[in-house]
């Protein structure tokens, strides 16, 4: 059972996406799963939930998945996965 709710996951997600000056199609919107405890790329296994959202439409650009984990036990953003790299 995860500590933190979907609307407050939402929250952090939308606040980590401002911060990092991303920005992400708001026609799609965010989409917010608990995936429980899951085994990270550093190796600890930690409750995780996953934010996925679409880039912004761009005539330059293909639209990508983006996926935000965070932490279920202290809210934190642990990443963001692209198709291409991490973003901190």
């Amino acid at each position: 059972m995860p500590h933190l709710n979907e609307q407050t996951i939402l929250q952090i997600a939308e606040k980590a996406i401002a911060d990092r000056k991303l920005t992400y199609d708001h026609e799609e919107g965010l989409k917010a799963r608990y995936d429980g405890p899951e085994k990270l790329r550093e190796g600890q296994v930690i409750p995780i939930w996953t934010v996925s959202y679409i880039t912004a439409k761009n005539p330059f650009f293909d639209q990508n998945t983006h996926y935000i984990l965070i932490n279920d036990n202290n809210a934190e953003v642990l990443y963001i996965v692209t198709p291409t790299t991490y973003i901190e």
